[in-house]
């Protein structure tokens, strides 16, 4: 029966060695990691896809309002690519004002796409989409 009984503080000392070392590595390991949210946040936001970022960081600022200045960097993240897609949008109508004749090829075949300067509006829409 004493060789049971050490047996069982062997194995009983052995896990609370283990648990203690998890409990102590495991913490100083994540310490450098995002959150998951905000990680998923960020990856929204490389992908361009701005509204799903918007709605996974209400949701963890939800959770964690002491994050709020993480989560405020990624909104004007979000916000200054949404106004520079605007700034860009509002040329439009300047590029069709400034040669008319582009528009007429459009209506005519909107696969024809000879103007430089519509070319070079539509590369920079698509580098902020």
């Amino acid at each position: 029966m004493i060789d049971g009984k050490r047996r069982l503080r062997r194995i009983s000392g052995f896990w609370v060695i283990v648990w203690s070392l998890g409990a102590i590595v495991l913490p100083v390991y994540g310490a450098g990691r995002k959150a998951p949210p905000l990680a998923q946040a960020d990856a929204l936001i490389a992908d361009k896809r701005y509204d799903a970022a918007i709605q996974v960081l209400t949701g963890y600022i939800r959770q964690n309002p002491e994050n709020f200045p993480a989560v405020q960097r990624r909104f004007q993240q979000i916000i200054r690519l949404r106004d520079r897609y605007g700034a860009l949008a509002n040329e439009i109508p300047d590029v069709f004002e400034a040669d008319r004749s582009i528009a007429r090829q459009l209506l005519q075949d909107p696969r024809n796409r000879n103007s430089t300067r519509l070319l070079e509006l539509q590369r920079r829409i698509e580098s902020v989409l």
